[in-house]
């Protein structure tokens, strides 16, 4: 389970936004749920991923986000054996829930 530690340390700060964002872009791309907005090939360019902070909330037990993501998507295609795979740009919008005693973290593509 992905524990976002160092947001929750700066919940209620004007820094959360920038902290959840960087501790996000330090996370392997398959620790989020990319794979569940891919449109072709469920496979995800191990490359840089965007990520802009939509929304921010709470309740007693959690905090709430909501981000964009922009990645790439990479189409293998076994036709051509030396030609490379062809890669398109996606987005997807995701759900994050970090409960506020433990820090771990759910995500859910919307």
């Amino acid at each position: 389970m992905v524990k976002l530690i160092k947001s929750l340390n700066y919940w209620g700060t004007d820094n959360f936004s920038n902290v959840l964002k960087m501790e996000l872009l330090e996370l392997d791309v398959n620790n989020l749920p990319l794979d569940k907005a891919t449109t072709a090939g469920k496979f995800i360019k191990d490359s840089e991923i965007g990520i802009t902070v939509l929304a921010i909330s709470e309740n007693e037990e959690n905090i709430k986000a909501k981000i964009g993501v922009m990645f790439t998507e990479t189409q293998w295609a076994y036709c051509c054996g030396e030609e490379e795979p062809m890669t398109s740009n996606a987005y997807c919008e995701v759900k994050i829930t970090i409960n506020k005693l433990t820090a771990n973290t759910i995500f859910i593509v919307l």
